[in-house]
C-alpha cells in the first residue's frame, strides 16, 4: 500500500474546482422584513387568543394575501432583472427554474481512499 499510494496521488492529483455561486436573493428589502415580522405577530395573536371579532380575522386574511402578493411580485421583478441583465438569457432562465424547483447547482462528489488507520481525501 505504501508503494501504491504515491503512484495513485501522482496519477490522480487532487483537482480544485470552481463552483459557481447560486443566485443571490436581493429582493428581500427592509419593507418585506418588517411585513414578515408583522405577519408573524398577527399569526401568533390569532393562535394564542380567540378572536371573536370577525373584522380582526378578515384583517389578518387581507394582510396575508397582500403580503403574499408583495413577495411574489418582488421575486418576479428580481427574476426579470436577473434575466434581462445576463448575457446568456436561456441559461439564466434555467438557473431560476432550478432554484424555484429546489434543484441544487453543486455536484459534490468526495472520493476517499481508506487505509487501515487513516483516511486520505
Amino acid at each position: 500500500m505504501d508503494v501504491f499510494l504515491p503512484c495513485y496521488t501522482n496519477a490522480f492529483p487532487i483537482k480544485s474546482l470552481h463552483v459557481r455561486d447560486a443566485i443571490k436573493i436581493k429582493w428581500i428589502i427592509q419593507g418585506i422584513k418588517i411585513s414578515s415580522k408583522r405577519m408573524q405577530l398577527l399569526d401568533n395573536q390569532r393562535k394564542m387568543t380567540v378572536m371573536e371579532k370577525k373584522r380582526d380575522l378578515e384583517y389578518i386574511e387581507q394582510y396575508r394575501k397582500m403580503y403574499i402578493r408583495i413577495i411574489q411580485e418582488a421575486n418576479r421583478r428580481e427574476n426579470n432583472n436577473y434575466i434581462s441583465s445576463s448575457k446568456n438569457k436561456s441559461k439564466a432562465s434555467w438557473k431560476i427554474i432550478n432554484k424555484e424547483t429546489g434543484k441544487s447547482f453543486i455536484n459534490n462528489k468526495n472520493i476517499e481512499l481508506r487505509r487501515e488507520k487513516y483516511i486520505k481525501s
